[in-house]
């Protein structure tokens, strides 16, 4: 699976243009300021209907445009040695919503989108895994069950409607209905057990593969462990959670217990890796997770995702980053890189065993050049 062509409108300071990447590697060099993230924006915005750099979304758009769009033609292996076209489309206008487009038709969701471009990020808030709040570490789970397991999402919507329709009872106070209450306690009950036991389970799979990427990038880190926490206390039922701690919710108006807090808890040696690491080996160990979680969707759909990793240099010592190439070479697929100094990237990304294809693009005042690596 890879993107053939990309073309490109009205995106920050990228100028309007097609761009052509290789199947393999595609390094991105330039100065600061000159693109290069917002090529990866631009892709992202394709693959996930939103962007990983802004929440306000018109900043997307460029300065003295009204509009910005992105077009990707995808190429997805079929049966035999036959080829499919996905194409993909996102527009947005100022002050109004995003379309999405797949081979020429409407879409409504944006996890269509996801579901056609499966797409891992690495750039410096991923690396944040660790640090960072649950809500991070949950996304990183619910990445990979709505990459390997396709089930999850119709529970996952009946779940998010029961945790909305209770918390809006809750907010009444003294004077919620409770017997309304107890009908949507038993749809987030049963919804929240199944998806806690879905997160558990892939926590399980992924660890030894994680363990195993810990070992390649960084061996003096240690032995890695990750332990899954479920969101309330799991001597019991998270219906007889709720129905312990309704009096307490109902004095908050929200939901205190359930899968929305949950956390995966990440050891080294048996410590918590944020007690024992320092901020350099917690970004290492951050991206041996997501780089895992790379091999483990390509064990579990039989093909790569789609990687897109933002200045990589600029995170990790020459040491790290050709062995993060050496472990990309072996996920395969086609990835995204940016950075700074042509030789730099080049030394690491074509200098390792079993090398996929590089293709060098030079970004000069939003434009990509092709240039040889």
């Amino acid at each position: 699976m890879f993107l053939r062509c990309l073309k490109l409108a009205g995106i920050r300071n990228l100028a309007t243009q097609t761009v052509e990447p290789g199947a393999g590697v595609n390094l991105l060099v330039g100065a600061n300021g000159a693109g290069k993230t917002s090529l990866l924006e631009a892709i992202f915005l394709l693959a996930r209907g939103r962007s990983f750099r802004a929440q306000v979304l018109d900043t997307v758009v460029s300065r003295g445009a009204t509009s910005c769009s992105v077009y990707g033609e995808l190429v997805i292996d079929g049966p035999g040695d036959t080829e499919v076209i996905r194409r993909l489309g996102v527009s947005r206008e100022t002050g109004g919503g995003f379309c999405y487009r797949l081979d020429g038709a409407t879409v409504n969701a944006a996890s269509t989108l996801a579901d056609t471009l499966p797409l891992l990020l690495i750039n410096s808030d991923s690396l944040g895994l660790l640090g960072g709040s649950p809500k991070t570490r949950r996304h990183f789970l619910d990445w990979g069950l709505f990459h390997t397991l396709p089930e999850t999402r119709q529970l996952w919507r009946q779940h998010l409607r029961a945790h909305q329709q209770r918390n809006a009872l809750l907010r009444r106070g003294i004077g919620v209905d409770r017997r309304e209450l107890d009908l949507w306690d038993r749809k987030f009950a049963e919804t929240g057990e199944l998806i806690t036991m879905m997160r558990c389970g892939y926590a399980g799979e992924i660890a030894p593969v994680a363990a195993r990427f810990t070992e390649a990038l960084s061996p003096s880190l240690g032995n890695l462990e990750l332990g899954f926490q479920a969101g309330w206390d799991r001597d019991q039922s998270l219906a007889d959670a709720l129905k312990l701690h309704r009096d307490r919710d109902i004095i908050l108006r929200a939901t205190q217990s359930g899968p929305h807090r949950a956390d995966l808890k990440i050891r080294l040696n048996g410590r918590l890796a944020t007690e024992s690491l320092s901020r350099g080996q917690s970004k290492v160990l951050a991206l041996a997770l997501l780089l895992a979680q790379g091999a483990h969707f390509l064990q579990r759909r039989g093909c790569p995702c789609l990687n897109l990793i933002d200045d990589l240099p600029a995170e990790l010592d020459q040491r790290h980053r050709r062995r993060v190439a050496q472990l990309m070479a072996e996920i395969g697929g086609q990835s995204f890189v940016t950075g700074t100094d042509v030789a730099q990237m080049g030394a690491d990304w074509m200098d390792v065993s079993a090398a996929p294809a590089v293709k060098m693009f030079h970004v000069e005042q939003g434009r990509f050049i092709e240039s040889l690596p």
